[in-house]
């Protein structure tokens, strides 16, 4: 070793760069170029590098000193490509060095490891490739935006937007402008090149917008049209595992990567995540994406070890909750597993429904209103699917998909109420509120994480589900104000979660992979994809996963320091999809960062007590199809390998495995070769200058024919929401064989999501949708090797159903038409509720029954109904999508018996006046003060009263709508519906809220009964929130005498025993026939009867709270304007 040379330092060539100013060069193959620029202090600055097409370059920025592979501050994007830019966000003061390598790559994919083509297949030599044109230039930024990313959105939820720039200041603000239209977000977090904010799009008009960022000194600056919102979205949530498919006896510390995806266009919040692993297999969780939310527990319980994992008759399970899953994107979870068997074993992962919607909503109305849980039938599932190629972990997926998600919703309430004292609600509704506030908590902090970081890796991070649950425990019952032992919660923890396993087993819609244990022990070996079958199939442009274990026997001498590994990939094999996954020896992990074929760096290693560097690298050359990893020692003294020959990475194994590592990676094979061709694949190991070790081949068969499949046209418009979906595919004969077909259905353009998930190649469903909905609808099917048809460019058939999608959108008739309530909808509403159309068609009647709101109706028609409807016509309410019942399903109202007059209301028949045989009725209403509408049948007898007419509000509801159904009056029924205004309620007090006009018969007797009910308008009283009123219907005697020379006026006076004035007591004056007049006393006590018939004797009975009353006689012959009424208690 040249020690002396080796500590020398090398001279390189340094091009200066003048700011601002392109430079123009060559750089060779293989070869590299160092640049310097000295930029002013606190500037931004952009160093930016276009190459040829065709090649793979990198780059790399230092500050101070020269750059290096080694040693540099900031560098490219890590992708493939002839372009490169480092972002310097705040310059210090000194110079910036900058390196430029670059290596010849194919078609624009992944970089080769020679600087001279070897020998290629057909014997020949390769020509050296000419030099590459570069620019260079480092660029200072203005004030400015970039870029946003993602660049479009759905409006059915949240999305988070990372705004690239320069310059931004702290307390910056951005803002989504179209026009007039200006979005906020509800939270950001400012950095100075980034700034990521969270926006909340639901129902947001559909447009291109401009990024607008203010800084606090007032300078905008604008990215125009730099974002889309799109109609639909939502989110699309799917789950995979990434691991060996086979393991030998006796291995440890097995990696296995979780990833959770989100395939929809808005984003996920609070998403649990389940991982299951057999009974007693130890694992660990890779820390480096785990969020703590041990904070959100009491103090005395927070300092608990945080715990992952509840053990269940399945198993262990792994209870993960995702703060933010965000659209288009993904979370990896790390975890090692250490079988406790040698049997074979199954993983399984799931991402359930975000836990985030059903807290907001409601645990019933998150099942109305969420499309793919409401509307859609058996099967299916929120973007979810089966693992492709684990026939033995699948079962059809045939449950009901909406049952078991209003199963949990509920269960959850009634389990978490269970031991809340005194069943608060409001408690529980207050944690619930804390749960979405976690949500918040975790979304600034990786908001934060997003700002001050070089990646978008900060939003891909998981808490524990087992601390949530327990915050959200500990918190309803410190509002109830009951406290918990750590032991009592670690209990109703795992009741909790046992809810969201009983949720995950009902969905049944779990990502499984088997693992096959193999006998032979070689500890130099490789592993492949398990396959299916014997046969052992795999799909073409699917990733296949490879594992290379190694070992530095525990025989060996020393140590190993340098370890060199090479995969050739056959032909069948294509090295443009390569991607290196994780590279691990002596118990030290590198995860190489997603879609990735080369990587390198250099790290502290801790040799036995022995401080070295490892250098470690790995990359592909892809025209000669080989894969190589190199791991070595470096004495940090020499730059070179250690002279010491026990110091190195890889020391004999023993009883901890430290000897042992593997690399992985995936790759894709070729679709274009022959069904069953046979792919084989081993790997060469190398230590120091021994002898190359050839692993074990690994052989898989390759089915290269994907399924297709079609879903049969449908009829333009439906006569139901309910239609039958019907399906056919076929697949090759001699491959692994079909799996299912999934039917996936998108609702008013929004995001495709599965209907129904069937094993056999062809069928129907019955799909049952959404009324007054636009559904597309197409199929993927799937067959055992795990090749999936892909969707089609457009859908294989389209449909409307009838009817509406709006609560009270009901003119005209029988569709709705535009999703908004207007007065037209409010007029038809009252004809529905006096019983004037009564052919309802399609869902007419669920989107004219929609109160209680919150129930989406009660099955009865009424006037309650029309109140709710003038509430969305006002804007009281927000507009709701068309849910509940849609037929009759309760009992019309009947008036109350006598026994009942203890309700604060009643409505009761007067008479007015009488002129000739035209009898004046009145309707009087004992008003509370709250009361918005009100609808009843009246009942009389056709044989004295016909012919009503004249039916208008009375002094007291002036001004309100009076709808009148006289379709059976000649049977003596007549209904009435009167509403007004929510916010103008009817004046507390006796108040005459209708007139009618009778003829009376001749010969008529001197009285009549009047009753309610039985007809076509249902009793009701509502208030101004459109919920019924208590009140009272009873049968009254109302006088019929004859028109005399002269009426009479009684005017009197109730007091106390002690003089005082009795305000708003009822006064009846009741006449020998029964009939009777009420009214109620003034502020002062006094009262006043008009149009009493001279020359009778009448009762007069008063009520009034805590006083008693005898009754009091009276003969009228004139009128009398003192009479006193005094209590007698």
């Amino acid at each position: 070793n040249n020690i002396s040379t080796s500590l020398t330092a090398v001279p390189i060539t340094i091009d200066t760069l003048t700011m601002n100013t392109p430079f123009n060069t060559q750089i060779f193959n293989g070869g590299f170029k160092s640049f310097k620029f000295a930029p002013d202090e606190n500037e931004t600055v952009l160093v930016s590098l276009v190459g040829q097409p065709g090649n793979n370059n990198s780059l790399f920025t230092n500050f101070l000193t020269a750059a290096s592979l080694a040693d540099y501050d900031f560098q490219g994007n890590g992708l493939e490509s002839e372009r490169q830019e480092n972002l310097v966000p705040n310059t210090g003061s000194g110079p910036y060095y900058s390196l430029v390598t670059h290596e010849l790559i194919d078609n624009n994919v992944a970089p080769r490891f020679e600087k001279e083509p070897v020998e290629v297949k057909n014997g020949q030599m390769g020509v050296p490739p000419p030099p590459q044109d570069i620019t260079i230039t480092a660029t200072v930024l203005p004030f400015s935006v970039r870029s946003v990313v993602p660049e479009r959105a759905g409006n059915a939820g949240k999305a988070t937007l990372v705004i690239n720039g320069a310059k931004f200041q702290p307390g910056a603000t951005v803002e989504l402008v179209n026009g007039g239209t200006v979005l906020t977000p509800f939270k950001s977090a400012v950095g100075n090149t980034r700034i990521a904010a969270i926006f909340d799009l639901k129902d947001k008009s559909p447009g291109t917008y401009d990024i607008r960022v203010t800084n606090p000194d007032s300078q905008v600056t604008l990215l125009e049209d730099g974002f889309e919102i799109v109609p639909g979205g939502g989110h699309s949530l799917r789950q995979s595992i990434d691991g060996p498919g086979f393991l030998r006896f006796g291995a440890r510390n097995v990696r296995y990567t979780v990833t959770a995806a989100n395939d929809g266009l808005n984003d996920a919040f609070l998403v649990p995540l389940l991982i299951h692993i057999p009974a007693g297999y130890e694992y660990r969780l890779d820390q480096r994406n785990i969020l703590d939310f041990s904070s959100t527990l009491p103090p005395e319980l927070a300092s608990e070890p945080t715990s992952y994992h509840i053990e269940h008759e399945y198993g262990r399970i792994v209870v993960l909750m995702l703060p933010i899953l965000r659209a288009g994107g993904e979370v990896n979870i790390g975890i090692n597993i250490d079988p406790a068997t040698f049997a074979r074993f199954a993983i399984s992962a799931v991402v359930l429904p975000p836990l985030d919607e059903m807290m907001k909503l409601g645990f019933d109305e998150v099942v109305a209103q969420t499309p793919g849980f409401s509307e859609f039938g058996a099967g299916g599932g929120a973007g979810t699917s089966n693992s492709p190629s684990s026939q033995d972990c699948r079962e059809k997926v045939n449950a009901e998909i909406k049952k078991c998600y209003l199963g949990f919703a509920r269960n959850l309430f009634f389990y978490l109420l269970s031991f809340i004292p005194g069943g608060n609600d409001d408690c529980l509704a207050a944690a619930a509120g804390f749960i979405n506030g976690v949500a918040d908590v975790a979304s600034n902090v990786v908001l934060n994480n997003v700002v001050l970081g070089d990646s978008l890796d900060g939003l891909g991070v998981a808490g524990s589900g087992m601390t949530l649950m327990g915050s959200l425990i500990t918190k309803g019952l410190a509002c109830a104000g009951r406290s918990i032992t750590a032991l009592d919660l670690a209990f109703k923890i795992a009741g909790g979660l046992q809810l969201l396993i009983d949720l995950y087993k009902c969905m049944n819609l779990d990502w499984c992979t088997p693992v096959g244990r193999p006998a032979a022990n070689d500890p130099n070996e490789k592993y492949g994809p398990r396959g299916y079958g014997n046969e052992q199939f795999v799909p073409a442009r699917q990733a296949l996963h490879y594992q290379i274990s190694f070992e530095n026997l525990a025989e060996a001498d020393a140590p190993a320091q340098r370890i060199f590994i090479t995969d050739q990939l056959p032909p069948e094999l294509d090295p443009r999809t390569v991607r290196l996954k994780e590279i691990e020896f002596n118990h030290q992990r590198f995860v190489v960062p997603d879609n990735r074929a080369f990587y390198s760096t250099r790290v502290d290693f801790n040799a036995n007590g022995n401080s070295i560097k490892a250098d470690i690298s790995a990359g592909l050359d892809v025209i000669n199809r080989r894969i190589t990893w190199t791991m070595t020692a470096i004495d940090p003294q020499t730059g070179d390998l250690p002279i010491d020959p026990f110091i190195g990475l890889l020391p004999p194994n023993n009883e901890t495995n430290d000897g042992q590592g593997f690399v992985t990676f995936t790759v894709e094979a070729y679709p274009t070769f022959p069904n069953r061709t046979p792919i084989a694949n081993n790997a060469t190991i190398i230590f120091d200058q021994q002898a190359p070790i050839v692993t074990n081949t690994t052989t898989n068969l390759l089915d290269s024919v994907v399924p297709t499949s079609q879903v049969a046209p449908l009829a333009p418009t439906q006569g139901s929401n309910e239609f039958v979906v019907t399906w056919s595919s076929t697949d090759d004969t001699d491959g692994s064989g079909f799996a299912y077909c999934e039917i996936r259905v998108s609702e008013n353009n929004g995001p495709f999501r599965p209907f129904i998930t069937s094993t056999t190649p062809s069928g129907s469903e019955t799909f049952i949708g959404n009324w007054g909905t636009d559904y597309a609808l197409y199929s993927s099917c799937a067959d055992n090797a795990g090749n999936i048809e892909a969707a089609p460019a457009n859908p294989d058939a389209t449909t409307k159903t009838p009817g509406g999608a709006t609560e009270s959108d009901v003119a005209p008739r029988p569709n709705g038409s535009d999703g908004t309530v207007g007065g037209d909808d409010v007029a038809q509403l009252r004809r529905f509720a006096a019983g004037l159309d009564t052919d309802l068609l399609f869902n007419e009647f669920q989107r004219a029954d929609t109160a209680p709101r919150e129930e989406g109706g009660n099955g009865l028609l009424s006037v309650a109904d029309v109140i709710q409807g003038r509430r969305y016509a006002a804007g009281l309410d927000p507009i709701a999508r068309a849910f509940g019942p849609n037929a009759a399903s309760g009992s019309p109202g009947v008036s109350k018996p006598a026994a009942e007059f203890g309700s604060p209301r009643r409505l009761t028949p007067v008479r007015v006046s009488r002129i000739g045989n035209v009898l004046q009725l009145g309707i009087e209403l004992e008003s509370e003060g709250d009361e918005s509408g009100l609808g009843f049948t009246l009942n009389f007898d056709p044989a004295i009263l016909s012919s009503p007419r004249n039916i208008v509000a009375g002094s007291g509801a002036s001004g309100s709508a009076v709808t009148v159904n006289d379709s059976e009056a000649t049977s003596g029924k007549l209904g009435i519906i009167l509403d007004r205004a929510p916010n103008q309620p009817i004046e507390a007090g006796v108040r005459q809220v209708l007139l009618i006009e009778f003829d009376v018969a001749p010969g008529a007797p001197a009285s009549t009964t009047m009753s309610f009910g039985g007809g076509a308008v249902t009793e009701e009283v509502v208030g101004a929130d459109a919920l019924a009123l208590p009140s009272a219907f009873p049968e009254t005697v109302v006088s019929l005498a004859g028109p005399t020379s002269a009426s009479v006026e009684l005017t009197g006076r109730v007091t106390s025993r002690n003089g005082f004035a009795v305000p708003n007591a009822e006064v009846v004056v009741i006449d020998k026939a029964g009939a009777s007049r009420r009214v109620r006393t003034n502020p002062f006590g006094k009262f006043t009867v008009s149009e009493l018939p001279a020359g009778q004797t009448y009762f007069i009975q008063v009520k009034a709270k805590e006083h008693l009353f005898d009754i009091v006689v009276i003969d009228l012959a004139s009128d009398v304007y003192d009479l006193e009424v005094v209590a007698r208690e």
